[in-house]
């Protein structure tokens, strides 16, 4: 069982402990009180009590999921952005020619995808490079291309 304690400020400061079984709530007492004229405070999710309002929401904040840091990166490419992914791969990742390079966006733009400044051989980069031919092919290939 774990007990989370906060220190709440209504007129005087008042602590309200949660008691949590497996990240599950199992009991809420205050010191208040509201919380002293009724035995629990806290009944089927109903609460009697501000603080432990206060405390809930507090809870929640700690706990919610973190949002994944955003990428950054740039929608149109920039030319030194070219020249470094150039630099890095100077044959197409598909047929491996070296001739007619063309810098492929994996995720198209409309969708969110970005030319980022990571390297090409990380995980988040949303760029290949290909020869013409290739680039071509895989236009074409995708639906709501001609």
């Amino acid at each position: 069982m774990e007990i989370k304690e906060y220190n709440i400020k209504g007129n005087n400061w008042h602590k309200v402990r949660i008691f949590l079984l497996d990240n599950k709530i199992k009991d809420i007492t205050c010191d208040c009180i509201w919380s002293l004229n009724n035995q629990h405070a806290w009944k089927e999710g109903k609460t009697l009590c501000f603080h432990i309002q206060l405390a809930l929401r507090q809870l929640y904040l700690e706990t919610r999921k973190k949002k994944r840091p955003k990428v950054e990166g740039f929608k149109t490419l920039p030319d030194w952005l070219r020249k470094k992914y150039l630099s890095e791969v100077d044959h197409c990742q598909r047929c491996a020619s070296k001739e007619n390079l063309e810098i492929h966006r994996i995720k198209r733009g409309n969708k969110g995808g970005l030319y980022t400044i990571c390297s090409l051989k990380h995980p988040s980069n949303n760029v290949k490079i290909l020869c013409g031919e290739c680039h071509d092919l895989i236009h074409s290939n995708e639906p709501g291309m001609r």
